[in-house]
């Protein structure tokens, strides 16, 4: 009877896994900070607690505001332009770095639910080594036009990925037909015990995580052991914000205790799509325990959205056939994906 009970509690488990409302979480992570305003109005719905800190004034100043008194008239008019630019759909456009406060902030901004959502990340413009940064990817670009099958490519990969960045472990995971996974190639710091062939059941990552890879480039989570910062709405009634395309979006409870439990401190996840389909994501994960707080997400987030940007560039020209030519064309189709925990 004990083995049938804990059998039921874990199938109990894994319903409420796949039953979590992942894209309305109703809480941003504590990196950045998030408003959202009314479309057409541009008067504040939503905005994160922190974002009284960030805007120094009270929230309710905050939730009472607009585009305007928040950010200012060269900010709203960077907002606008990038709206003109291809911000009118769901998917995320960096709208440009300005100062708030007299802190640098990366914005991006996405459409939802009648609201335009601005996700605030502190900017890490002064750290990056754009030049080298490009270097590196004409190195890789090169390189991986030399590979002759799809293993090497997959080694390769991993190896340029945690060159790039810098973390613990990068590995490469493909679903099968099941959306079960497995791990085709790896690399990890000295020490490590390696995950290199395991294969993972379909319930790992369940059907609405899975569906939310196919609309997002990347995911991430900065720090699985810092506080997740409410959302909060401007006025009672309001529904629950749908955060897919934010940045900044809240993650599952229950993920970050599956990434706490693996060893994880930070991941970073980017999806790879073949014809509309997920075909692989490949996480690097760095599995430093008790040591979150010192994994800086901000530089390395930051680097990884001009890391992808230009990587897609490069890709693009590359006169892709034979061996590893499905992967080519996720990636100039621009839908990589990468995860790294650290």
């Amino acid at each position: 009877m004990q083995n049938v009970s804990e059998a039921d509690q874990i199938i109990r488990a894994i319903e409420r896994c796949s039953e979590e409302p992942i894209t309305i979480p109703g809480c941003i992570q504590s990196f950045g900070c998030v408003v959202a305003v009314d479309q057409d109005t541009g008067e504040v719905r939503y905005a994160s607690e922190n974002s009284a800190t960030v805007f120094a004034r009270p929230i309710e100043a905050v939730l009472n505001g607009n585009l305007q008194t928040l950010f200012g008239e060269e900010v709203r008019h960077s907002i606008r332009n990038a709206l003109s630019r291809g911000g009118h759909g769901k998917n995320a456009v960096f709208a440009g770095t300005f100062s708030v406060q007299e802190r640098c902030w990366d914005l991006s901004i996405c459409s939802s639910g009648g609201c335009l959502v601005i996700s605030m990340e502190p900017s890490d413009r002064d750290q990056t080594d754009h030049g080298r940064m490009l270097q590196s990817m004409s190195f890789m670009i090169g390189k991986i036009q030399s590979c002759r099958t799809d293993q090497n490519l997959y080694d390769l990969i991993v190896q340029l990925v945690r060159h790039l960045t810098g973390f613990d472990r990068v590995l490469v995971y493909r679903f099968d037909q099941e959306f079960n996974g497995e791990v085709l190639a790896e690399t990890c710091r000295s020490g490590m015990p390696s995950f290199n062939g395991l294969r993972f059941p379909r319930y790992d990552i369940p059907d609405q995580a899975r569906e939310m890879m196919l609309h997002i480039p990347l995911r991430v989570s900065a720090d699985t052991s810092a506080l997740q910062i409410p959302l909060l709405t401007a006025q009672p009634g309001l529904p629950p914000l749908d955060l897919t395309h934010s940045v900044c979006r809240g993650m599952s409870p229950v993920h970050l205790q599956y990434l706490r439990n693996m060893g994880s401190a930070a991941t970073l996840t980017l999806n790879v799509l073949v014809e509309g389909k997920l075909w692989e994501s490949s996480p690097a994960i760095t599995g430093r325990r008790g040591t979150a707080g010192g994994f800086c997400m901000r530089s390395s987030k930051t680097s990884f959205r001009f890391f992808r940007q230009s990587s897609c560039r490069s890709v693009n020209r590359i006169p892709w056939t034979g061996s590893g030519s499905s992967i080519a064309k996720s990636w100039g189709a621009r839908q990589m994906t990468c995860s790294s925990t650290g």
